[in-house]
């Protein structure tokens, strides 16, 4: 299938999961969202909406607190969840009745978030109630490798340092650390009373020492950690609403951030312009107070959003070209309200976060042709624009295209799986073989067809997603919901297959 003629990016889609569903993450290229809850994780092919989602089981009563797929290329069908005090590390490219890896226990509380790291394939960082932070390699999953816990209260957020592999920072209640993964078990940086009230989100944003954190107390503030203690921030953006993430935009060339209330705030995700209360700060020298008056909004949920994920089209893929030498970008959310959100494109963002890529592209091609291969090189080191928001640094470890490939169809089951998962045993893994594939010829097609139909149902592409006048006079956008109406008006009516 090709990616750049796809009939879901940049186009309005709504989807409704019905679960207990706690966390959202993208696969790095773009195809898949992975939805994860009490009853496992459900790999949704965002470019066939309309297919019926993988449904990998793992039944618990604990809430998932997060869930994130590997970054890198070498592991691209690597995702981790949380499971109270474990965390869940799955092989997606395994049958679904194998597909966990590893298991990562040594919390003693529940874990409440994860991050792969940025440089290496094999590291991730969890934290937990328990106050710890803890680094673990997956070629010795059975023990962490380095640990920090800051003792006075539970940790609630944990990333690495983007652009410095040994930094990780850790937020609690309403403080937050920096650890150096290199030195002794005290912080390189501590911060505390950052905020008035637990805070909520913290990442790094541009460069190594600069930092975002967002609150309980409606406040998001940026700080520049580079200088001497006490530390400052240098812009504090004040909104009407408690906020539960703030995320930079990755592509622009202005400072600009995604804000998600924790509750209130229309249900929106409201982006927020602050370059220019930035660069106010960085000339004063003192603390810039801005409002979260949104430069744009994002208003379709019904219920407060649950997390917000930014779906990436990269320039080229394996196997397809574009002539874009660009990325371009769609907004995915999930809600309270059960619906699984992609964004319309929209050029009042792009304006938000002057983003544009044509312009720029061009003015960059003429550039490098004019200067020498020296020049080019001492003026990416010295000119703003080497640090400009939304300009990507080479990335080693990225080299290789990705694959535009779905984990959303299910891998047979091999024999050699089953020997793996019986410890060698080969007697009961060919047993097993042999019943998967007798369950797997009597699986009932009116069944499949069945619950198809009821996902169909809750598929609406186009201004259907969110809630037009169209939707609500009853006729139906595209096939899938025109064959979904008729499922449901002629319940007599069996389907063998339906393939919209």
């Amino acid at each position: 299938m090709d990616p750049f003629s796809s009939l879901t990016f940049g186009r309005s889609l709504s989807v409704r999961v019905d679960g207990a569903i706690g966390a959202m993450t993208l696969s790095p290229n773009g195809r898949d969202a992975v939805l994860a809850g009490r009853r496992g994780l459900f790999i949704i092919d965002l470019e066939d909406p309309f297919t019926t989602p993988r449904w990998l089981h793992h039944i618990t009563s604990w809430e998932v607190a997060d869930v994130q797929w590997s970054p890198h290329q070498s592991k691209p069908s690597w995702c981790i969840s949380t499971s109270n005090q474990k965390a869940l590390l799955w092989d997606l490219a395994r049958p679904s009745n194998n597909a966990i890896a590893n298991v990562l226990h040594q919390h003693t509380r529940a874990i409440t978030d994860i991050n792969f790291h940025p440089y290496d394939p094999e590291s991730l960082a969890t934290c937990s109630i328990d106050t710890f932070v803890l680094r673990w390699d997956m070629r010795t999953p059975r023990k962490p490798v380095a640990q920090w816990a800051e003792w006075r209260a539970g940790a609630t957020q944990v990333k690495w340092n983007h652009e410095n592999p040994w930094e990780v920072a850790s937020s609690h209640d309403n403080g937050f650390c920096v650890w150096d993964s290199r030195k002794d078990a005290l912080p390189i940086v501590k911060v505390q009373n950052a905020h008035g009230g637990k805070i909520n989100g913290l990442d790094f944003t541009l460069g190594v020492n600069s930092f975002v954190t967002c609150s309980n107390d409606k406040k998001v503030k940026f700080w520049n950690l580079s200088g001497d203690p006490p530390y400052a921030p240098s812009v504090v953006i004040t909104a009407d609403y408690p906020i539960a993430r703030a995320r930079p935009l990755p592509f622009g060339r202005e400072r600009v951030v995604g804000l998600m209330p924790l509750r209130g705030g229309d249900n929106s995700v409201h982006i927020v312009n602050y370059d220019t209360s930035f660069h106010s700060s960085i000339d004063t020298g003192t603390t810039q107070y801005i409002q979260a008056d949104p430069a744009y909004s994002f208003k379709g949920h019904t219920a407060p959003i649950k997390d917000f994920l930014w779906r990436t089209r990269h320039e080229n893929y394996n196997g397809f070209t574009s002539s874009n030498r660009w990325k371009d970008y769609q907004l995915v959310t999930w809600g309270q309200d059960y619906d699984l959100k992609l964004w319309p494109k929209d050029d009042e963002l792009y304006t938000a976060a002057n983003y544009n890529p044509t312009h720029q592209r061009i003015i960059g091609t003429i550039a490098e042709e004019e200067d020498s291969p020296l020049d080019q090189s001492s003026k990416r080191s010295s000119s703003p624009s080497a640090s400009s928001p939304g300009e990507e640094k080479p990335n080693p470890h990225q080299k290789a295209l990705l694959s535009y490939d779905t984990f959303c169809v299910e891998p047979p089951v091999s024999l050699q799986d089953l020997i793996k998962k019986n410890n060698g045993d080969k007697l009961s893994a060919l047993t097993l073989f042999e019943l998967s594939k007798r369950n797997l010829n009597n699986t009932s097609k009116s069944t499949l067809a069945t619950n198809n139909l009821d996902w169909i149902s809750g598929v609406r592409m186009g201004h259907a997603g969110h809630g037009t006048n169209r939707e609500r006079d009853g006729s139906p956008l595209n096939l899938g919901e025109e064959v979904s109406i008729v499922g449901h008006k002629f319940p007599k009516v069996r389907f063998e297959k339906i393939s919209v």
